[in-house]
Parts: structure tokens; C-alpha cells; sequence
């Protein structure tokens, strides 16, 4: 043997030991945030169900709680959080604890599923630029059920390749469970058997399609007894944003796209993609594609059901590890091009730090407005001397201040209104409207602040850090 051949990089033994190292540093840098309390999403919607659960005692029957909390949504990722949330003392710092905890799986199941298809080298790379997404990094302590859709999605289609029947059904039905946009999952399973057969239709397909496509019972059994409780099949108020116009569907999809493909540094994934796409040999191409074919489907379904719904961007991590593989995929047809997977690394480090562009919970710039909300509601909070002032808000300041278990009062005795009434002794603005900062202005609160006799002649306390319109927070004294 010649002894002057350099050996390569032992991806069979070296690389699940460095990403776990690089999972144990990204759970002690993630630790840091679990003290952050609840926001947007949280607030008005999961956190509060959260706590409901903690206090009533956890369920997965569709009317077991107020529609404004459950939203329609099966209900297995609230039951799991407050289980075990409960159960660790019923702080959100635990329900945060274990959101990141499955962050930690969606990494190592992206790694497993890379294996999978292709080799340890592409799960591995896979699951690294998973952890250096910025919309990842934000939602992996969240107390949302995309990191849990996330997370059984990857092991759903992980079973599936390995032809292990139960466990799939478990996973995959627990997904179905934690939320609708689940359904995506059979139908490109579906599409891919369908592929494997060359596209011919046959009994034994049909067969396997029931087969792969079984735990959708356990949805359509959630949705009869909802049906039965609450009149409806599915939550009338997200069906009111469902529409096939046109115009709808495009922008839905074009938005849907912009996110996944270029946002938040993705660019750079697309541009070296198409570097490589170029240098390569058709027959390459084609190949690397036909073995992405599962994933291409799964986009497919996935951009197809966004595209007639309300759309946040949080919502595509359940697909957002099958691009970081899709990527990479391209890269082991070129080893040489590892250089450019290591100068995306090093370029998309600033996007991980850009708390410049305000959009929800998509980036760490949301930590921005918690911390102005805690020292607006601190102030409040002295001004009150844990009294029950009546206070007008507005999302998110008025779910804020419900409940002292969310982060934010020491004070559990305020009257809140989110319409104002000349009982209000207190406003608590905020003026980091999520998408518009123009939308406040024909909230009620403006008819107050635009009436100077409704308002003592000087405000109580205004803070304003002067990063954007978002990290703005006013409170004003009426004259009542």
C-alpha cells in the first residue's frame, strides 16, 4: 500500500462525535433564553394553554378547553408540555427546558435521516446547517408545536425508510395530533410510492398508500369528536383565512419561498447550489435528484397547503432539515466543494446576529420587544402597588399582564379591557405592530391619545430604546 495517501476525514467515528459536541454547546448557549418569558404565539394562544392545563389538568379531548386556546388544533403537543411541565414544578422555563430538548432531537433526527438516505457525511453536514439557521436558533426553546412538528416529522419519515411499520405509525400519528399541517407528510409518502412504482397505478400501491396513510385515523377520529362537541370540523376562524384565489396563492407561495429559499442567509445555500448544479453532469443531476425525490415531494405538498392558508414562517421547519440534506446532497457529488459549505458557515454567522429586521418570532430581534414589555410592565407595576387598576391594551401587553406565571407583573389584580372605556385609569401602548406599524392607527387607544383632555398633562413614563418602531412602549395616565 502506498503509504503517501492521505487518508480522509473518518465520518463513520468522528462525525457523531463532533456534532455532539456541537449539540451540548448549543444547549448551554440556548439555556441563556429559557428564562425569557412567553411572546406573541405564546402569550395569546399556546402559553395560556399551557397554564390552563397546568391548572385543570392536562387533555386531549377537542372541548375540554375555551376554542380561543385550542384553536381547533389537536391538542397532543399542549397535553405533552403540560405533563411534564407540571410535573418539573409548572414554570415555562421547564416547558422551554423540553422545546429545547426537542431541538436537540430535530438536529440528531436530521442527522439520522441524512444517514438514511444518503451517508453519515451528508446527515452530519445536514444537521450543522440546521443549527446555524437563525429561525431554528429562535424557535428551539419556544413554547410552539413547530419544534415538536419538527421533531416527529423527521422520525416519521425516518421509519418510514427503514420500512419499521409501528414505529412509524406511533410517530406519525403523533404527529397528525400535533397539528394539521401533518397531513402533508402521507401525501408525499404517497406520491413517493407512487414514484418507486414508475407512476403506474396498481392494487399493491393502493394497498400501501392505506398502509402509510393509516394514522390519519387518529385525525379524523379527533375531528368527529369535535364535530360532536363543537359543532365544527375544523376551526371556523383558520378556515376563514383559507382561499384559491388567484392572487391569494400566489403571494402565499412566492412569500412561502422568499422565506425558505432566501431569507435569513439561505441565499447563499441557493447560490452555491446552482454553482455546483452547473459543474455538474447531467446524468449527476439527475441522480441526485431522483434520490431527493421523497423530499422534492414532500416541498411540493407542503408549498401547496401553505399556499391556500395563513402563513408564518415558523411553520416550515417542519420542512426546513430535508433543504439542509437537499443541499448538501450536491455537495457529495463534489468533495472539493466542501470550501464552499465551510464559507457559508462563516458568512451566515452575521445573519445570526441581525436584530435590525423585526419579524415576529422568526429571529432573535423578538428578545428586543420582551425586554421593553418587562420594563414598561415593571413601571406599571410600581405605579400600581399590586392594586387592581383597571388598564386598556392591546396583543401582546394585555395577555402580558393576565397572569404573573408569564413572565412579565408582580402584580395578579389588574382589570384589563382591549377596548378602551372611560373607566381606564392606565394605557399600556406598545407600537411594535407585527407587520404593519401604520395598523395601530385606527385602534381605539389613538382616539384617547389624540384627545388631550382624556390624558393627564404629562405621560407617566415613556420608553424607547430607538432601535425601531417595535421596541417603542408607552404608558399614559387617564384623568379617571
Amino acid at each position: 500500500m502506498d503509504k503517501t495517501i492521505k487518508a480522509g476525514f473518518d465520518w463513520e467515528s468522528k462525525a457523531p462525535t463532533i456534532l455532539g459536541l456541537m449539540m451540548i454547546l448549543f444547549f448551554i448557549y440556548k439555556l441563556f433564553h429559557v428564562g425569557s418569558p412567553l411572546f406573541h404565539d405564546e402569550l395569546e394562544v399556546y402559553g395560556r394553554a399551557l397554564y390552563y392545563m397546568i391548572d385543570n389538568g392536562p387533555t386531549m379531548i377537542p372541548g375540554s378547553m375555551d376554542t380561543d386556546l385550542s384553536r381547533g388544533h389537536p391538542l397532543f403537543f399542549v397535553f405533552f408540555m403540560s405533563l411534564f411541565t407540571k410535573l418539573f414544578g409548572g414554570s415555562y422555563v421547564v416547558a422551554r427546558i423540553l422545546a429545547l430538548l426537542m431541538s436537540l432531537g430535530v438536529i440528531a433526527s436530521t442527522y439520522c435521516l441524512g444517514k438514511e438516505m444518503f451517508n453519515k457525511k451528508t446527515g452530519f453536514l445536514a444537521a450543522v446547517l440546521l443549527i446555524f439557521q437563525p429561525i431554528f436558533i429562535t424557535q428551539s426553546t419556544m413554547i410552539l408545536p413547530e419544534m415538536m412538528l419538527a421533531l416527529l416529522g423527521m422520525l416519521s419519515l425516518l421509519f418510514y425508510l427503514q420500512q419499521r411499520y409501528v414505529y412509524y405509525f406511533i410517530f406519525a400519528s403523533l404527529l397528525i395530533l400535533t397539528k394539521e399541517t401533518g397531513i402533508v407528510l402521507f401525501a408525499a409518502i404517497v406520491i413517493n410510492e407512487w414514484y418507486n412504482d414508475r407512476f403506474r397505478i396498481s392494487i399493491g400501491l393502493i394497498v400501501r398508500a392505506i398502509k402509510w396513510s393509516a394514522p390519519l385515523s387518529c385525525f379524523i377520529l379527533f375531528l368527529i369528536v369535535q364535530k360532536i362537541q363543537l359543532g365544527w370540523y375544523l376551526y371556523p376562524y383558520h378556515t376563514g383565512f383559507i382561499s384559491f384565489a388567484a392572487e391569494d396563492v400566489a403571494g402565499r407561495f412566492l412569500l412561502g419561498a422568499k422565506h425558505f429559499f432566501y431569507d435569513q442567509g439561505r441565499f447563499m445555500i441557493l447560490t452555491l447550489l446552482l454553482i455546483d448544479v452547473l459543474k455538474m453532469k447531467k446524468k449527476e443531476v439527475t441522480d441526485v435528484l431522483g434520490k431527493n425525490f421523497l423530499t422534492l415531494s414532500l416541498w411540493l405538498m407542503f408549498f401547496a397547503f401553505s399556499s391556500l392558508n395563513f402563513f408564518m414562517a415558523r411553520y416550515q421547519l417542519l420542512v426546513l432539515p430535508l433543504l439542509m440534506i437537499f443541499a448538501v446532497t450536491f455537495l457529495s457529488i463534489r468533495p472539493n466543494n466542501y470550501k464552499h459549505f465551510l464559507l457559508y458557515i462563516i458568512l451566515t454567522i452575521p445573519f445570526l446576529f441581525n436584530y435590525h429586521t423585526f419579524s415576529t418570532d422568526n429571529n432573535m430581534s423578538y428578545q428586543i420587544t420582551v425586554e421593553n414589555m418587562q420594563k414598561s410592565i415593571a413601571t406599571l407595576d410600581s405605579i400600581s402597588a399590586g392594586k387592581p387598576v383597571r388598564v386598556f391594551a392591546i396583543l401582546p401587553e394585555y395577555q402580558a399582564l393576565m397572569d404573573p406565571r408569564f413572565g412579565y407583573t408582580d402584580n395578579p389584580h389588574y382589570i384589563l379591557y382591549n377596548e378602551y372605556n372611560d373607566s381606564c385609569e392606565y394605557i399600556l401602548r406598545g407600537a411594535h405592530n407585527l407587520y404593519d406599524p401604520n395598523a395601530l392607527k385606527d385602534a381605539p387607544v389613538d382616539t384617547i391619545l389624540n384627545n388631550k383632555p382624556a390624558l393627564d398633562s404629562s405621560k407617566i413614563e415613556e420608553l424607547y430604546k430607538g432601535q425601531l418602531y417595535f421596541s417603542s412602549q408607552r404608558i399614559f395616565r387617564t384623568n379617571n
